[in-house]
């Protein structure tokens, strides 16, 4: 690997406590970066929950000679006279993506790890490892991005302590809060001058008002909240990146206002991706239109169907009702005139009857028929309007977001 002239910046995520999305966060903002051309390699630092690790594991479990951070602490802590190698933090890197680097916290998680063995030497260790690491990756990275175990503990200090900035990810609620502020109690002596605090997981009906929003939590020294996306806790729960760079949505456009607001050294990678996103903004705008009238049209036609349906029922009744009004008639004449009209009037009301039959059958047939075509047509129209108002939900979370204005007015907001 190529090494760089500038040293990486070293950032670290931690939390007050668990459930943050402080994983998932970190997860999508390396691919994000990555995808700008950033080269990032991301920490699992956290020893005991291991959620990033757990996520990355198809990766780096099929090659055997790959070793975690947990391996890595274990044969400081035991073997005094070993000194970690390039070597053995190389076997630690594992390629996620063009650009993004990963190095897990563990790699085997049949065996059982001491946790809490060789006391103070495992407490130093866990310190001398993290510092190799970030010796080793400062000219091989643009960034590095240091997932943290949630909470106030040793190994949350020692990132902090070692990092350039802290990010503080929490949620807008009071137990985050209280967390948030015992966390900074506990070890926030720890940290860089650098903080800032990220809520997560803002409901977009808690944000009408997202640049009001963004306004207020910049002057408390904040970043730009994210939105809470399903579509991320799924992705992630499948071990799928959660966002797709390609595709505009809310997520993505405040993790890319986020990420930009906390590394201004990356000013100009950011231009160029911002085009790129107003680009695939305005593609998605005008496909939002078009679909608009195409839900427009379909329902248009299905209520034209429904008339032609209900046509064919109504000309069924009229021909029965036609024949049993002629039926009538001829038994009233027959009554008037007595038997003088008998054979005429019966040999006509015979004919009468076969050939309204005819029709009435005819008629019934054909209006079935139309009755099938017709529902058969409903059919698709049903299906198609159900694709729209799956794609124009997509987009009205998109809308609701302001994400555009966002977007383009935020360094009107800083």
């Amino acid at each position: 690997m190529n090494k760089r002239s500038e040293k990486a910046q070293v950032v670290s995520f931690v939390s007050g406590k668990g459930g943050v999305g402080k994983t998932s966060t970190v997860i999508s903002l390396g691919h994000l970066l990555q995808s700008m051309g950033i080269r990032t390699l991301i920490i699992d630092f956290d020893l005991t929950t291991n959620g990033a690790s757990y996520f990355f594991k198809n990766l780096y479990q099929r090659n055997q000679q790959r070793a975690g951070l947990s391996d890595l602490i274990f044969t400081v802590s035991t073997e005094p006279d070993f000194v970690l190698s390039e070597s053995d933090i190389e076997k630690s890197v594992t390629k996620v993506e063009q650009e993004l680097y990963f190095i897990p916290s563990r790699v085997n998680f049949n065996k059982k790890v001491d946790l809490y063995g060789h006391q103070d030497h495992w407490m130093l260790s866990r310190e001398s490892v993290l510092k190799e690491i970030l010796r080793y990756g400062e000219d091989r990275y643009d960034l590095i991005l240091i997932d943290n175990q949630a909470g106030a503990n040793a190994t949350s200090s020692i990132a902090t302590s070692q990092s350039d900035k802290a990010i503080i990810m929490t949620e807008q609620d009071v137990i985050s809060n209280d967390a948030v502020e015992n966390l900074l109690i506990q070890i926030g002596d720890r940290f860089p001058s650098y903080r800032r605090q990220l809520v997560n997981k803002l409901h977009l009906e808690e944000g009408e008002n997202y640049i009001g929003k963004l306004r207020f939590f910049n002057y408390l020294n904040g970043l730009p909240p994210l939105p809470f996306d399903f579509g991320v806790k799924r992705a992630f729960s499948l071990r799928k990146i959660p966002i797709n760079v390609n595709e505009v949505s809310p997520f993505l456009i405040v993790l890319f206002s986020t990420a930009k607001a906390f590394l201004p050294e990356f000013e100009f990678k950011f231009k160029e991706y911002s085009d790129k996103i107003n680009n695939i903004s305005s593609e998605y705008s005008n496909n939002m239109k078009k679909l608009v009238r195409e839900k427009e049209a379909a329902m248009s036609k299905r209520s034209s169907l429904m008339t032609t349906g209900r046509n064919g029922t109504q000309l069924v009744f009229l021909g029965a009702a036609t024949t049993m009004l002629i039926i009538t008639g001829v038994v009233a004449l027959d009554q008037f005139f007595g038997t003088m009209l008998y054979q005429n009037i019966y040999m006509f009301f015979g004919l009468s009857t076969i050939v309204l039959a005819a029709i009435v059958l005819h008629a019934s047939n054909k209006s079935r028929t139309r009755e099938g075509e017709v529902l058969e047509e409903r059919k698709k129209i049903r299906s198609s309007l159900e694709k729209i108002d799956k794609e124009l939900r997509n987009y009205k979370s998109f809308k609701m977001s302001e994400s555009i204005e966002l977007l383009k007015n935020f360094e009107s907001h800083i």
